[in-house]
Order: structure tokens, then C-alpha cells, then sequence
């Protein structure tokens, strides 16, 4: 799964800011006992997997079973299996990968109620009890999620959690336009509607997670609660870590959905340039948070020759200026940037889009706008550091570069913000 998104755009809601037809019933009652497959998938997941059933076992809500699906691990998976005995449920099969792991859990659990646990995550104990009431005030629900922590290999904390909750009605163009901000081990979904759309699709690998929920959010409601009840694993065997895999796994989820990126651009419906947009865009910041200029440089082109005025806009700069900030911290505003980086990618990326032989025509005539647009997005992010000097610098190049920005609101906007940060920092 990829956790980089513009959560700039997305409106974020508390439990008490959803209609009234949302949340019926907004009294305690009972909550009743109804059980929970809990699947786990495991693939050479000795390191961790211990410690993920202990925080199925430490519940408060204790009407679960606990189905751990082998994946053809070669390491110590099977034995810190039977170490719980008939507490856990465990089915052995060749490696058919994450999805296929998910899949056969839920095709063998036995009850309607399905919880997602990665082997490297952990619940907080009151996890399923919170999950289970949401559910149960909200019978039409497909399902509901909650927010996260992100840890790392020791189980410390990093940065800021993901409290991220989108209003039901909201959440397709949500995915489609800023991309999913979901971890699986946070979802808790009713097999009914798993059924209805087909499982997890096992042809599209690291993105499956994204298609599912997508699927699901059209055909029934998908409600959080902004609490991180859900510790997320950060390591270095993470599919996020690998970038030609989940750019390669994105293209085809897009493909999937809207065809292959192709034939007259001014034909496509809309829905398929905002996705392809978002996927440019993704794909550039991915490629750029691994060091890899040129090809970022080249999604871009791609992102140009779909929807030019993306290029424009400072929210694709920013994003790009922040690649290199680990995803544990994209939500943690006091994360020191590294300055001098986030100037050497974007200068970077404008010199490689600059190289007038590869550029197409649409690039070269608005490259002095585009220029600009970088240029205030760095004064945004000096701004909001505490550079003041680094945030006047850039100002003033991006106006230098580009003779019409005095009349550009983002201009002014910047301006604006760079005078507040100022203020704020006094």
C-alpha cells in the first residue's frame, strides 16, 4: 500500500460531524456478541507474527477466531503458530502471495464479521470493541476502519498518527484523487459485500487493498473513527520500499478501471484524466523519495501531457519538495526538512524537465510558469520551516521567473503565509 496522498483537498470529519442518517444511533446500548474471523496472512513472518496474535488474544472484545494463513513461509512462521495451540486457527499453502493469503482466510472463516491483521502490525486492545460497535450502530455498513501509529522494527513510535476519517458519500473520489490512506490491519469489513465484489483482486499485487476499498465504497457505506487504534509496522521489507513495484502495480489498478493510457486525450472522461493525473503524480514523488530524478522528471511529462495545468499547481511541487519525508512522517509538522535536499530534487527535476530535446511542446512554452510554481512552493516549505531568508529568496525568483505571477493568487497567497509564519515564529 502507498501512504503518500495530497491530503490537502480532502475534508476531514469527526464521528459527531456525519449526518444524522449516517449515525442512528448515537445512544450506548449492549453491544452484542457477535464473532470475528480474524485473518492473519504470513509469509516468513517469524519476527512479528507473535506479537500479533498476543494483541488479538489481549482484546476487550474476546468473540473472535484467530485464522493464520502460512504462505509458504521457510523461516520460523510454523512454529510460532503452534505455539498457541487451538487458539489459532492455521492453514499451510504455497506462496500465492498477500492477496491470495487474504483470500483463502476469508474463504474459510466462519462468520460474517472479517478483520484484516498484517503479521507485523498490532491492535490496541480496545481495536475490535470500537470497531464492533461502529459496526453494529450502523447496520447497512459494509464496513469501518480506524486510524493508525506508525512504529518501527522495535515497536517505537514515529512521528504524528494517521487520523485521517472521509465522510462515506466522499470516499471513491477520495481514493481517486489523493490516493489511499488506509492500512489493511485497520479495516473491519462484513464478508457479504467482500463476497459481492469479488475479493481481493490477486493479478494487481501491492495496490489490491486500494481496489477493494474502492469496490466496497460504492457499494456500501465506509466509516472511521479518527482514533490510531492500530499499530503499523515500518521496516525494510516493506512493498511500499519498492518503487517500480508499486508505480507497475498502480498502472495496472488505473488500467484496471479506466483502459490503458491511450487514443485521443480529448475523449477521455474526466474520471480517467483525475486518475491518471493522480498517478503521474504519485508516481513522480515515488520515484523522487528514491533518488531517482530522471524518472520523476519523466512522470511529470506524462502528468504534462494528460493535464498541463497540474504542473501549475503548487500542491504538485510541495508534494514533491516533502518526497523525501519518510511516510511515518508525512503527518508529523514538526519533522525537520533537509533543506538543501528538498532544493537539489526540485532544481533537479526542473533541469531534467528543461532539456529541450525530450520535452514536449506543452512543457516548453509554459516552462517559465512552471518554473515559478516550483520556486513558490519551496518559499511555502521555507516558510513553514522557519527559513524566512531561504522563503524571501525563493519569492523573489519565483517573480524574476515569470513576469505575470504578481497577478497569480498563489503568489499572493504565499506571500501571505510566509508573512504569517514570520509572525508565528516570533
Amino acid at each position: 500500500m502507498s501512504h503518500r496522498q495530497n491530503v490537502g483537498e480532502d475534508r476531514f470529519y469527526t464521528k459527531n460531524s456525519f449526518s444524522k442518517s449516517v449515525y442512528q444511533n448515537k445512544t450506548k446500548s449492549p453491544m452484542k456478541s457477535e464473532s470475528v474471523s480474524v485473518i492473519i496472512p504470513a509469509y516468513n513472518a517469524s519476527a512479528y507474527l507473535g506479537q500479533a496474535i498476543e494483541s488479538v488474544l489481549a482484546q476487550t472484545y474476546q468473540n473472535f477466531e484467530i485464522i493464520v494463513v502460512d504462505d509458504g513461509s521457510t523461516d520460523e512462521t510454523p512454529q510460532i503458530i503452534e505455539r498457541f495451540g487451538k487458539a489459532v486457527q492455521s492453514i499451510h499453502q504455497s506462496n500465492q502471495g498477500l492477496s491470495g493469503a487474504r483470500n483463502t482466510g476469508i474463504r474459510n472463516s466462519n462468520t460474517e464479521i472479517i478483520a484484516l491483521l498484517d503479521a507485523d502490525d498490532l491492535w490496541e486492545p480496545e481495536f475490535l470493541e470500537s470497531m464492533m460497535d461502529l459496526l453494529q450502530k450502523n447496520p447497512h455498513a459494509a464496513g469501518v476502519y480506524s486510524g493508525f501509529q506508525y512504529i518501527d522494527a522495535t515497536g517505537r513510535i514515529l512521528g504524528k498518527p494517521s487520523l485521517k476519517v472521509v465522510h462515506p458519500d466522499d470516499f471513491y473520489q477520495s481514493l481517486l484523487t489523493g490516493g489511499n490512506w488506509l492500512v489493511p490491519s485497520a479495516v473491519v469489513l462484513r464478508k457479504s459485500h467482500v463476497y459481492e465484489v469479488g475479493l481481493f483482486d490477486e493479478e494487481i499485487g501491492p495496490v489490491a487493498d486500494t481496489d477493494l476499498w474502492e469496490k466496497l465504497s460504492r457499494t456500501g457505506l465506509l466509516m472511521g473513527i479518527p482514533k490510531a487504534l492500530v499499530q503499523y509496522r515500518r521496516h525494510g521489507s516493506n512493498m511500499s520500499n519498492d518503487p517500480e513495484r508499486m508505480v507497475t502495480a498502480a498502472y495496472r489498478l488505473t488500467e484496471k478501471k479506466f483502459g490503458p493510457a491511450d487514443g485521443d486525450l480529448s475523449s477521455w472522461p474526466k474520471k480517467k484524466v483525475v486518475a491518471y493525473s493522480h498517478h503521474y503524480k504519485s508516481a513522480s514523488v515515488r520515484y523522487l523519495s528514491a533518488g531517482n530524478i530522471k524518472k520523476s522528471a519523466d512522470y511529470l511529462r506524462k502528468l504534462a501531457a494528460v493535464s498541463l495545468d497540474h504542473l501549475f499547481s503548487m500542491d504538485v511541487w510541495r508534494a514533491l519538495a516533502r518526497a523525501h519525508v519518510p511516510d511515518e512522517y508525512q503527518f508529523d509538522s514538526s519533522f525537520e526538512l533537509k533543506w538543501n535536499k528538498v532544493q537539489g530534487d526540485v532544481e533537479g527535476v526542473l533541469k531534467e524537465l528543461d532539456q529541450e530535446k525530450i520535452k514536449p511542446s506543452g512543457i516548453r512554452d509554459e516552462y517559465a510558469r512552471i518554473k515559478a510554481s516550483a520556486y513558490l512552493a519551496l518559499a511555502d516549505e521555507a516558510g513553514r520551516a522557519g527559513k524566512m531568508r531561504q522563503a524571501y529568496k525563493w519569492l523573489r525568483v519565483a517573480s524574476g521567473s515569470y513576469s505575470r505571477l504578481w497577478l497569480a493568487r498563489p503568489f499572493w497567497g504565499t506571500v501571505a503565509r510566509s508573512l504569517y509564519y514570520k509572525t508565528s515564529s516570533t
